[in-house]
């Protein structure tokens, strides 16, 4: 297995008890981010630290909030591009995360943080202000429906 990591991030974090650590979180494989999707969609916040932390068990709940908070943020900072990007190639995984783009949107707002812009969602158009399916007119036909049903009719 690498074992080599891509994008890692340390981050002190207290536990309830007053110790200190850091834990890295990091970049998650393919693979890994299938699961971070799933996690996702599911609300599973707790089991998504773990996920990028690569640790399992109860660890996490002798963290301090504003600990858990900070590895919850730097998860999802380094992990939702990437799985926004799988997304963008895998239809059923984006059926799963194009409800969440709406909901990270409204979350950026309630947290004060909505200056920074909320990801694109896979299913939205590259340019602003297009809704990605063409409602020009369709070309007029040679013959009308009707006319088409008459013909056949003789």
């Amino acid at each position: 297995m690498n074992t080599t990591l891509i994008n890692s991030v340390p981050i002190k974090v207290r536990y309830a008890n007053g110790l200190e650590e850091a834990i890295t979180i990091r970049q998650l494989t393919i693979r890994e981010l299938y699961q971070f999707i799933d996690h996702i969609a599911a609300g599973a916040t707790p089991a998504i630290v773990g996920l990028c932390a690569n640790r399992n068990g109860d660890w996490i709940d002798s963290l301090d909030l504003e600990s858990y908070g900070a590895l919850a943020e730097e998860c999802i900072r380094i992990n939702f591009p990437l799985a926004a990007q799988i997304a963008t190639h895998d239809p059923l995984t984006a059926t799963k995360m194009a409800p969440l783009f709406d909901q990270m949107g409204r979350a950026l707002a309630l947290t004060g943080k909505a200056s920074t812009e909320a990801p694109k969602s896979p299913a939205e158009p590259a340019e602003s202000g297009t809704s990605g399916v063409d409602s020009s007119p369709a070309p007029a036909s040679s013959a009308s429906a009707e006319d088409a049903g008459k013909s056949a009719s003789t």
